[in-house]
């Protein structure tokens, strides 16, 4: 930190992060110098000398000594001072510059050795086959830094998105950042079935992902790393000196409410499996062995219904796959369902809605991520006001939103609800989901909760969908589950801006280098993956012991 400038430009690599491969690349070319001087001193018996062999062994002697103390010098000169001493690291450019001259002879040797073992006379055997491997490695290594440029190539590095000295260059680099986006997800989903009237979606997207990087804060891939290491070890240090005194403001507020007494785990685990079915055949092959999916075909009627097809199941296959393994996951019958919609598009979930006779609800099940479709809809992150009366505003996920209002528009036009409900006037409006479709359940709860007051709502592992201000209002009627530390439900724009901001003060209170911090993580790991398989040895030593009364004696 910060971004190496090298060439005019800048690069997703930082100054202190050569130590470990320029160490790694210093004692392999000097090991490979020692053989080389000792192919020239030493005398080969039965070896008839070649001048032209002699020529490539002086040249690659002089390289890799050359180039094994720069590798050397530039180790020492990345590890000077911690992550944000960047002055202490002021002659690295230097010393690359110097380095990529020194490319330019690797590959003259390289060409040179190829000239020799295909057009020269064999003299020496052993000679040659050192000359052939050397020249193979070169090419290899040659090959490894063009792969390493490729990979660190910042398309946003020119000095005219950075300069500080440029005109306009904030709005050069949002324009930047938003045409290059924009390509990516042209290219992410170029085998999707998006129709042509989603492209607004691309510039919506690419727009708001153009924004959220045009921030001034120098950051490449290995200094989020380091921050996240001292992060995690600031947290451990925390809460071993108990300075975690305070609840956060949502644990205050969760203890505030009081729990309904439909929020239970039979309930939650219940509605998992109806969510869970939302993905059809794809959920079957998960939750039963995947050759059951022979049994999933013979009971879906193929030859039956390849020529027609129910008015009120829309978009299945001709065999009917996905209503089958709705119907197998959740348990409900080929009457419980009511209506069921299997199309899937930017902003158009699939879903279905069923009877549940045995809990006495109406269900309105959202299916969650599975397509190249519904990843837009999760990127498409940007919080928009929720359309309500209500004084108190709030903001929620774009996606989501329009998603649901897609869900809320189709149930209304076909009035399932008022139909569903007159037949089964005293059963209770449920709404569940996974993923996205958790997300898309909450904000058409919100949508449907002043016509349908006590309606339910099941979420599990939802998006960020709302901000803080729109969660008292669904504590009463939702229940998310989140299991463990599921990054999907905390990842949001502005968490991502205060992880940013966190990570940036660890740095900077940690004085150690990146390479420490790096290599102490690894040591960590691995001394705890040591740990653990010794752990396991010794209980299954304790587990194979067999007890004999004999030996007592």
């Amino acid at each position: 930190m910060p971004a190496l400038i090298f060439l005019g430009r800048k690069w997703l690599i930082a100054c202190d992060d050569f130590v470990v491969p320029c160490g790694i690349e210093a004692f392999l070319r000097m090991i490979w110098f020692i053989c080389c001087s000792a192919f020239i001193w030493v005398k080969i018996s039965n070896c008839d000398d070649s001048t032209f062999n002699n020529y490539f062994l002086y040249a690659a002697a002089g390289d890799l000594f050359f180039t094994s103390c720069l590798s050397f010098a530039l180790m020492l000169t990345s590890a000077r001072g911690s992550v944000l001493e960047v002055e202490k690291r002021k002659f690295v450019p230097i010393i690359l510059f110097i380095k990529l001259i020194t490319l330019f002879c690797d590959i003259g040797i390289a060409s040179y050795g190829i000239w020799l073992f295909t057009l020269m006379e064999k003299t020496c055997i052993v000679k040659e086959i050192f000359i052939k491997v050397t020249t193979i490695v070169a090419f290899i290594y040659i090959l490894a830094i063009a792969v390493g440029t490729f990979i660190c190539y910042d398309t946003l590095g020119a000095s005219k998105y950075w300069n500080i000295e440029a005109n306009c260059n904030s709005l050069n680099f949002f324009k930047k950042a938003q045409y290059i986006w924009r390509l990516r997800l042209k290219f992410f989903c170029c085998c999707a079935d998006i129709s042509e009237d989603n492209d607004f979606i691309y510039v919506e997207i690419s727009t708001f992902l153009a924004s959220f990087l045009n921030v001034r804060i120098d950051l490449v891939p290995t200094d989020v790393l380091s921050g996240i290491i001292t992060l995690s070890q600031k947290h451990v240090l925390e809460r071993r000196k108990h300075m975690l005194k305070h609840l956060p403001e949502s644990v205050k507020l969760l203890e505030s409410v009081e729990v309904p007494d439909w929020m239970t785990t039979a309930n939650a685990i219940h509605f998992l499996r109806i969510a869970k079915s939302t993905y059809g055949w794809i959920a079957f092959l998960d939750v039963f062995h995947p050759w059951n999916l022979c049994i999933l075909a013979s009971q879906s009627g193929c030859c039956l219904n390849c020529f027609t097809q129910d008015n009120e199941i829309k978009n299945d296959n001709c065999c009917y796959l996905n209503l089958t393994a709705v119907q197998k996951i959740s348990n409900f019958t080929e009457s419980d369902i009511i209506y069921a919609s299997f199309k899937n598009n930017i902003h158009e979930p699939a879903f279905y809605i069923a009877i549940d006779h045995a809990k006495k609800y109406v269900v309105i099940a959202i299916r969650g991520t599975r397509s190249f479709s519904d990843l837009i809809t999760d990127i498409n992150a940007e919080t928009l006001y929720f359309p309500s009366e209500s004084k108190d505003k709030f903001k929620c996920h774009r996606g989501a939103l329009r998603s649901a209002l897609f869900v809320q528009n189709k149930i209304k036009d076909l009035n399932i609800l008022e139909r569903a409900f007159t037949e089964n006037p005293t059963y209770t409006l449920a709404l569940t989901g996974h993923s996205l479709g958790g997300s898309i359940a909450v904000i058409l709860a919100l949508l449907l909760r002043s016509q349908y007051p006590n309606l339910q709502c099941y979420a599990y592992g939802p998006l960020a969908t709302l901000s803080g201000l729109g969660l008292p209002e669904t504590l009463k009627y939702v229940l998310s589950v989140v299991v463990g530390e599921d990054m999907a439900p905390r990842l949001s724009a502005t968490s991502c801006n205060e992880l940013r901001t966190q990570l940036i003060g660890s740095l900077r209170e940690s004085g150690a280098s990146k390479y420490q911090i790096l290599a102490g993580a690894c040591w960590y790991h691995i001394q705890k993956y040591f740990k653990l398989v010794s752990q396991k040895s010794v209980s299954h030593g304790h587990e194979n012991q067999v007890y004999r009364p004999d030996e007592e004696k």
